[in-house]
């Protein structure tokens, strides 16, 4: 019976033939310096190191013979082997390190209670106040902010109290224990001096931390070091980011572009109007500064509805947008990472980080996010774009290059040359399409993927991506397949009440929603269940109750069942109908006589326009998503303007590891390859008269 361990690959046999061939060279282990240890040490270090090293490198030696040699038995090197295969604290295996005489792998963790102090009595409450915290994870969440506090300069405009005593610290965790309701036989209360001392060493343990990761911060920053604000909580910052999808930047940035909607009536006549300017919403890899996905807003403001949309977008495989422009096309060798690795798609993120905008605090957003991909989130502070300069250059980039160098740009600012440059006046014609904006968003991004960048050495993003990816001992988390499924998921879910006498319905959207399941469980009435919705179409809620059992899809009443809408859109019929400014009968379409009063409205109102050009982008995303859903790939669709169902005819030469068919080959260059075919016509019936 072989024996097992939990190490850095998971739980599997420990014994030669399970070792990984990454881990099996020793010349990549994490050192030890031996004339650092005492002599007796020193000897006991290199017998474990020469039994190691012969029970992995020599798979001749048995382990009778490793005994004899090196004097460890059996038992103990399975167990020195786990420890060398140990994840440490800077992410690295333990390696040699592991071999060391009286190391401990982890903090000590105490399990017993902690007795009253008798008599004289002294010590004896080791770990109680690690224990408390892992008790009450509320307790450790207020001690690390007062700590962070404690030490934090002022910013303009604050006020609280700086520079808190020890003393006072400790009565306020006191009372914080009362109220979490900690007994007062348990420790802190059972002592002498009610856990003063571990309080005291808590603070500064944390300061000592702080000043250890400042000063690591100042040796990796260039000339010019860090600013005030940078140092005011270096705590909060994450770990850099050393591997793909490490760290993922997001932010949403105003697009500096007058842009227009092209609208043609049933007669064929064409009106142009122009809409209030919109927002790119991206996500960004710190460690290849491959930008991993987009979301267009077609709003005056971008929402949590649309932060999810960007979310999505960088799952799964990427999906263009159908290219109307002649000659517009990604450059050779770009594109977006999902398109050429099957690692880049359904990756599992470590951080994600973002900005404070008010849109992006959506709780129920992020919740679901760490849920699904098992990642951290940073929120940035106010007023600190330096918190992500990634993401922040991108943009500049983004503008600089492309946004900036077409007619109806506004520049980055009132006086800027470009604005005059790219003036148009009312010469609407000359401005660029919602449609047009999305497959030039496509092919900048595209191309900004392939492109040389200075910080990765000369490389492009996909290039770096495939270095890493196709490094030896380079393993990237993927989600598994049961959380794909739940990114749909990644909106905020809607606690409603279940109403109803002999049918059962629920209220959402001002409208009544139901189904055959629901319409008969009686024994529902009056519960509350959970609904979740696609963002861009509310004709159908996917309904749980509140224990996770799903009850199937509800379908609202047959006015509203018709044609594609978002919640956005029915609040403003809604708005519209109690205002008195919009009507409809029963037998009519809702959304058709919106889209009829947005019409004539669009020509003098730059938001009318925006929400009819939204309204269009809504019925295209649906549209897409069930011709997608028709040929077996249900939500997957890209891009609210369509998306086209091939990849984009580009091959990226630089890249040595590209997705691959279910034949082997790069489905890619396929695709760039292929040919179009007749189809051949076959008899079926043969009719003689």
């Amino acid at each position: 019976m072989s024996r097992s361990r939990v190490i850095l690959w998971g739980d599997v046999p420990i014994k030669r033939s399970a070792i990984p061939e990454f881990l099996a060279d020793l010349s990549r282990w994490p050192t030890v310096d031996p004339s650092a240890l005492e002599i007796p040490q020193r000897e006991q270090f290199r017998q474990r190191q020469e039994a190691v090293s012969l029970f992995v490198e020599a798979p001749d030696v048995s382990l009778a013979e490793i005994a004899r040699r090196t004097r460890v038995q059996p038992s103990q090197l399975y167990r020195l082997l786990s420890r060398c295969l140990t994840r440490s604290e800077d992410g690295r295996i333990q390696g040699f390190r592991g071999l060391l005489p009286n190391k401990h792998l982890k903090p000590y963790e105490r399990t017993a209670e902690v007795r009253a102090t008798g008599p004289r009595g002294r010590g004896g409450a080791a770990g109680a106040l690690g224990r408390l915290l892992e008790m009450y994870p509320v307790l450790r969440d207020w001690l690390e902010r007062q700590a962070a506090e404690r030490h934090r300069p002022l910013r303009p405009g604050e006020l609280r109290e700086v520079r808190k005593t020890l003393r006072r610290l400790h009565k306020q965790f006191l009372d914080r224990c009362r109220a979490a309701g900690v007994r007062l036989d348990e420790w802190p209360f059972n002592r002498d001096q009610r856990g003063y001392r571990s309080i005291q060493a808590f603070i500064y343990a944390h300061k000592d931390s702080k000043r250890a990761m400042i000063r690591g911060r100042l040796d990796s920053e260039p000339a010019g070091g860090v600013d005030a604000d940078d140092m005011a909580a270096p705590e909060e910052c994450p770990p850099p980011a050393l591997l793909p999808f490490d760290a993922v930047q997001f932010d949403g940035h105003k697009i500096d572009l007058r842009l227009t909607l092209r609208f043609v009536d049933p007669f064929g006549l064409e009106t142009v109007f122009e809409l209030v300017r919109l927002f790119i919403l991206v996500c960004l890899d710190v460690a290849t500064r491959a930008a991993l996905g987009y979301h267009i807003a077609i709003s005056p403001e971008y929402d949590s509805d649309d932060v999810a949309m960007a979310l999505q977008a960088c799952f799964g495989p990427h999906k263009s947008p159908v290219m109307t422009i002649p000659a517009l096309r990604v450059r050779e060798g770009g594109g977006f990472p999902s398109q050429y690795f099957e690692e880049a798609q359904y990756p599992g993120w470590q951080w994600f980080q973002y900005d404070n905008a008010k849109a992006n605090l959506a709780n129920a957003t992020l919740e679901r996010l760490s849920e699904i991909t098992g990642c951290y989130v940073h929120a940035g502070r106010l007023g600190s774009p330096n918190d992500r300069p990634f993401i922040e250059r991108f943009f500049a980039v983004l503008a600089r290059s492309g946004l900036h160098q077409v007619p109806g740009t506004t520049g980055s600012s009132s006086d800027d040359a470009v604005k005059q440059l790219g003036e148009v006046g009312r010469n609407l014609h000359l401005m660029m399409t919602v449609d047009e904006l999305t497959q030039v968003v496509e092919v900048l991004l595209g191309d900004y993927n392939g492109e040389a960048h200075g910080g990765l050495g000369g490389r492009t993003p996909l290039e770096a991506m495939s270095y890493w990816l196709c490094k030896p001992g380079v393993q990237i988390r993927r989600l598994p397949i049961a959380k794909r499924r739940d990114l749909i998921f990644l909106q905020e879910a809607r606690i409603v009440t279940v109403r109803g006498q002999a049918s059962l319905y629920i209220n959402f959207g001002d409208e009544r929603y139901t189904s055959d399941v629901l319409r008969d469980k009686a024994h529902l009435k009056g519960q509350r269940v959970r609904v979740y919705f696609n963002t861009q179409d509310i004709r159908q809620l996917h309904a749980y109750a509140m224990d996770g059992s799903g009850l199937g899809i509800l379908v609202p009443s047959r006015p509203w069942s018709r044609t594609p809408h978002s919640l956005r859109q029915r609040c403003e019929i809604k708005r519209l109908v109690r205002q008195g400014k919009l009507r409809y009968r029963s037998d009519e379409d809702a959304i058709e006589v919106y889209a009829s009063h947005k019409r004539k409205h669009a020509m003098r109102n730059k938001k009318e326009a925006t929400m009819l050009a939204e309204l269009i982008a809504t019925q295209k995303y649906a549209a897409a998503a069930q011709n997608s859903a028709s040929v077996g790939a249900p939500g997957e669709v890209r891009e609210a303007t369509g998306s086209d169902d091939t990849a984009p005819a580009m091959t990226v030469a630089s890249v040595s590891k590209p997705v691959t068919g279910g034949n082997g080959q790069s489905r890619a260059s396929d695709q760039a390859n292929e040919k179009p075919r007749p189809k051949p016509l076959s008899i079926r019936r043969t009719l003689n008269y």
